[in-house]
């Protein structure tokens, strides 16, 4: 009994010692520091090796460098809702059933009786837009006087009309074409118009297909804006398209609202594009009914074959309607734009209402500047959108020092997108120098050689650079330190706007 009380009483005093001794203490302050430290370290551990995870794998996708730099700053920074937006964008069920849709529908492809003229129509034709010599090519300089040739033309019309837009909205503009549509319709020329999700948004009345439905007019709308998310709501109708009875087509920068007229802006607003009259326009016919189909249930675009016809016409040189989408592998409209600007000896001319490079443009500008050509670029004096105008900003600097004579359009708006190489060969259409026209949207131009149009296009330049002021190494070293700062950050994540 004695011994056992010894003992207990000996071993509460050890344990009376152990807890307030100072070793103890110190032991207990090194667990709690380690805990503290190493708790968040194994959670950022586990953060950052999926972070690690997905930028391999973004590494190694076969993709444009600067898309690859703007997913993974964010992905790296915020590692679980970074990979939660990449992966809504890229790997989301929709978007992979609409690129599956468009492959099927590019395998219908058109083949042309003239040999590729040059590598560039070559480089077209493998991707089924043929050059044709027997079109004649109007260029526009001015939207007004285009819009007034389109509403000419639909006159004119006795066996179908198709229209795709980006932009429809209410005004003088879309009352004289609607007009015509419903009235042709009410004739039994078949109309189909398809309209942007987005850019009708708040243009016109949210029932608009169901009336045009009503009076004869077949209505799509090409990814609706909806509550329910979707990746493909990022890939957005850019292309402008008019044609009639297949005989006559337009593309460029203009759409069916009053500004591209001229009609409703306290500025001018500078836009244009071409009139196609014969066979060409069987590739704006072709890129119609494609778009068309991507949301149709079934493949009915072998059955539209009778769309597709021959109407020669007398014209000089050649010309080639292309198509751009994001739903294949091959950036069109960047490498038109690239072939144009790397093989030029003389001049590069282009007008732009937005200025956002991709590396490779952004080095074959300079690399032409430094071969001695002479690379002007004509932007907006007044931008419609203050946000891409600043992120343009960024590139001032580096074309200015690289050779570069960047102009600024006093009027007012430059819409157009145009570029013209030694004065022989030029693009026109719906494409412009950024991100979204270059690899986000479904675009169209017209790549056209040797003929009148390109020298008027070329004249149009001169013209328009006579009423605009060069943007000098001082004005760029003015611009604020604020607006510098803010334009590098968004020209980092320009590839996500």
């Amino acid at each position: 009994m004695g011994n056992s009380g010894k003992r207990r009483v000996t071993w509460d005093v050890i344990i009376k010692r152990v807890l307030f001794s100072r070793t103890f203490f110190v032991i207990l302050l090194l667990c709690v520091q380690f805990a503290v430290l190493f708790l968040p370290f194994r959670q950022l551990t586990t953060y950052s090796l999926l972070s690690a995870v997905m930028i391999v794998f973004i590494v190694n996708k076969r993709a444009n460098p600067d898309f690859k730099l703007a997913w993974i700053i964010p992905i790296a920074i915020l590692p679980i809702f970074g990979a939660l937006i990449y992966l809504f964008f890229k790997v989301q069920p929709s978007l992979i059933v609409m690129k599956r849709r468009a492959r099927k529908l590019d395998r219908h492809r058109l083949t042309g009786e003239l040999p590729p003229p040059d590598g560039l129509c070559r480089f077209l034709a493998r991707l089924g837009f043929p050059a044709y010599s027997n079109t004649a090519v109007q260029y526009y300089s001015m939207g007004d006087a285009m819009v007034r040739r389109m509403l000419e033309d639909l006159e004119k019309a006795r066996e179908f009309i198709f229209l795709q837009y980006f932009i429809v909205a209410e005004g003088e503009v879309w009352d004289r074409v609607h007009e015509i549509l419903v009235r042709k319709a009410a004739e039994g020329v078949e109309v189909r118009l398809m309209m942007d999700g987005l850019g009708i948004l708040g243009r016109l009345p949210e029932n608009v297909c169901q009336q045009l439905e009503q009076r004869g007019v077949a209505c799509r709308i090409f990814s609706p804006i909806h509550p329910l998310p979707s990746s493909v709501q990022n890939n957005r109708l850019h292309r402008k398209i008019l044609v009639v009875d297949g005989k006559v087509g337009f593309t460029g920068g203009i759409n069916l609202a009053d500004e591209y007229a001229n009609l409703s802006v306290p500025h001018e607003w500078k836009d244009g594009g071409v009139r196609l009259e014969g066979d060409a326009v069987t590739s704006l016919v072709s890129i119609f009914l494609k778009t068309w189909e991507l949301q149709e249930k079934e493949d009915s675009l072998p059955f539209q074959n009778r769309y597709l016809r021959s109407f020669p016409v007398q014209g000089e040189g050649y010309v080639v309607p292309f198509a751009d989408s994001p739903f294949d592998e091959v950036d069109v409209g960047k490498r038109v734009y690239l072939d144009l600007i790397n093989r030029a000896e003389r001049t590069v001319r282009v007008m732009t209402p937005y200025l956002i490079l991709d590396s490779e443009l952004l080095e074959g500008l300079k690399f032409a500047a430094a071969r001695g050509v002479e690379v002007e670029l004509l932007l907006p004096g007044k931008s419609d959108s203050r946000l891409l105008n600043l992120a343009g900003i960024s590139y001032y600097r580096e074309l200015a020092e690289a050779g570069v004579r960047l102009l600024r359009y006093q009027p007012g708006m430059v819409h157009a997108k145009l570029c013209v190489a030694d004065g022989v060969r030029a693009v026109a259409g719906t494409i412009n120098l950024d991100y979204r026209s270059l690899f986000l949207n479904l675009e169209c131009a017209c790549y056209f050689c040797n003929c009148p149009a390109v020298t008027a296009a070329e004249q149009d330049f001169l013209s328009s650079r006579q009423s605009a002021l060069p943007i000098t190494p001082e004005q760029i070293r003015a611009i604020p330190l604020y607006q510098r700062l803010t334009s590098r950050v968004l020209r980092l994540f320009a590839p996500l706007l």
